[in-house]
């Protein structure tokens, strides 16, 4: 397993407009990938589940 960084367009859809660039850290063992809901809303992305930290 290994860490690495890329920076990936965020965007609901191939044709949406609105679109979020971000810098994300991957784990090449991790089965998702978690966006922050500020960047999700400010690309008008429809969050699929709601993870809280405890």
């Amino acid at each position: 397993m290994g860490l690495t960084s890329q920076k990936l367009v965020v965007k609901e859809s191939r044709r949406a407009q609105r679109k979020a660039t971000v810098n994300f850290l991957i784990d090449s063992g991790v089965a998702y990938s978690l966006v922050p809901s500020r960047i999700l809303k400010s690309s008008e992305c429809v969050h699929i589940a709601k993870w809280t930290s405890r």
